[in-house]
């Protein structure tokens, strides 16, 4: 419980658990079907090794960008569990218990606000991240809506690999 901290591994050697850093420029990527046991795309440089274990769900119904996220996240070094629906992510929240939660808030099922007011007796050991690129509505005005509903964090789409970092790191 609690809030958590995503740290770097100081040595940049390989620990038990940790995916072995490429020397290089870290620039190739692999496919998903190669990531380690634990999620971790396999060439993660040693710079961007974090703690193991922090876990985030990813709820977005735009295949491509939530697939986009989904690498981000990897890259980063976290374990990432996805949902295309409200629902699917409520039930990952429960099972999973992730440190984070990418939310996005406009969504045909229930949309993110729906699953701002559902987790929020969670707040104390989940990051709640609100992402929206606009469509209907303004991007910023909904997601003011989304943080005065208790989101730790609100970022537009496209977002950045740097912007997701200090989201979830707060």
């Amino acid at each position: 419980a609690g809030e958590f901290s995503l740290q770097r591994h100081p040595s940049g050697r390989q620990k038990q658990g940790h995916a072995r850093a490429r020397q290089g420029d870290g620039q190739s990527e692999t496919p998903s079907s190669e990531l380690t046991q634990h999620g971790i795309h396999p060439l993660v440089p040693p710079d961007r090794i974090w703690r193991l274990g922090v876990k985030v769900c990813v709820i977005e119904d735009d295949s491509l960008v939530l697939l986009h996220l989904e690498e981000m996240l990897k890259r980063l070094g976290c374990q990432v569990l996805t949902a295309a629906t409200v629902n699917e992510g409520l039930r990952i929240v429960e099972d999973w218990s992730p440190d984070a939660v990418l939310v996005d808030i406009l969504m045909p099922d229930r949309d993110g606000l729906n699953f701002i007011m559902d987790t929020r007796h969670l707040r104390d050991s989940l990051r709640v991240i609100a992402m929206s690129g606009g469509g209907r509505l303004a991007s910023s005005s909904i997601l003011q809506m989304a943080t005065g509903l208790g989101a730790h964090a609100a970022l537009t789409k496209p977002i950045t690999e740097e912007a997701l970092r200090a989201a979830l790191e707060g």
